[in-house]
Parts: C-alpha cells; structure tokens; sequence
C-alpha cells in the first residue's frame, strides 16, 4: 500500500517550507531514501507561464528551492526546470523564471535552473502504451538520475484538477505540448496519453 503524508504549512518562508517538507518524508525514509550522493536531481516544476508567486499559478519558489538544498545537502546535484505550457506562453520560459520567482530564489542559493526548450530534445519510442507511441522529451529530463516532481495543485479545464500525473506533461518542451492536446482531444484520451508519459518518466 502507498503512503501519503500530510503536513500542514502556514506560511511559504523558506525555512518554514523546509521543515514542512522534511517533516512529510520522515514517514517515507527522508529525502535520502530518494535521493543519493553524486546524482543529478531535476526538480521539475510546475510553471506555466509567467505569473507571481501569489497567483497560485505555478509551483511556488519556497517549495523548489527547499527540495533543492535538501538535495544539495546529501551531496546530490539538484536544478530547478520546466518550460512554459499555453498556447499564449510558448516561448516565454525564461521570463517565467524570473517572474515566477523561482530564478531569483535559486541564484540566491546557488542552485542551477534549466529551460527544457533550450536543453535539446530526444524522441522517445514506447510501442507499449496505449496512446503515445512516440512522443519528445527535453534532455534535461533524461538527463536526470532522479525526478523530483513538484507540482501545483490547481484546476485544469479538461482533466479537472493538474497535480503530479499532470506536472510530468511539461517533460515534453515547448510547443509539443499543443500538438499533443491537439491529437488527444478531451479529458479521456489526454488522460490516457498522460498516463503515457507518467509511466515512460517516472519521478523518484
């Protein structure tokens, strides 16, 4: 049976963050259960477009930077990436960064942040799922020894709500993610090329 652990956070300073986050993996073994010396960790974001922090739009920057130095402190290498999904957002990644609040957040503590779009991107061919067959992923996913997936919890117009099944969507650089609504229309056939690419990229 999986465990799921709850804890609850009144404000989003960094520490505060920090303490709740440890305090959530404590049941599960600790950060370094997931986590190894020497590994590259990605810390995939949610971060949609480009919005401040307290739009509760993207994940926020507290949560991201605190999962980082977690992972810096076992001697792993962590960075902070995603790229922007939205027809009206293509392109605006690097904006999104800094508006986001994420970027700044991160080079005050020295932790690296990666655009998928700019990363490369790998075709990845998976003739056991059900809907994606092939689909592209950034290398700055593959890239990674372990994902640490680190959603917001919002709604989404097809699927309902967007958390950690859904975060893994934004695996897919840039405009990819438009031609693949465009090829699964509605919530059932997304559902299912989500699953695709869940059980393809698989976080820690």
């Amino acid at each position: 049976m999986s465990k799921v652990a709850l804890v609850r956070c009144d404000s989003y300073e960094l520490e505060r963050v920090r303490e709740a986050i440890e305090q959530a993996l404590d049941p599960l073994g600790g950060m370094g259960a997931f986590v190894k010396p020497g590994q590259r960790v990605l810390i995939k974001v949610n971060m949609l477009r480009p919005s401040p922090p307290e739009a509760a739009v993207t994940t926020h920057p507290s949560v991201a930077v605190a999962l980082a130095l977690m992972v810096r402190d076992l001697g792993a290498h962590p960075a902070i990436g995603d790229s922007c999904g939205g027809a009206k957002a293509y392109g605006l990644s690097e904006q999104a960064l800094v508006e986001t609040g994420i970027k700044p957040l991160a080079d005050e503590h020295g932790i690296e942040t990666i655009l998928f779009e700019t990363a490369g991107m790998q075709w990845m061919e998976r003739p056991q799922n059900k809907f994606l067959k092939i689909f592209p992923v950034s290398k700055a996913v593959l890239g990674a020894d372990v994902i640490i997936n680190a959603p917001k919890l919002k709604t989404h117009v097809e699927t309902l709500l967007t958390g950690a099944v859904k975060n893994m969507f934004g695996a897919l650089p840039g405009a990819s993610k438009l031609r693949l609504h465009r090829a699964a229309p509605g919530p059932v056939a997304l559902g299912q090329a989500l699953l695709d690419i869940y059980s393809t990229l698989t976080p820690g």
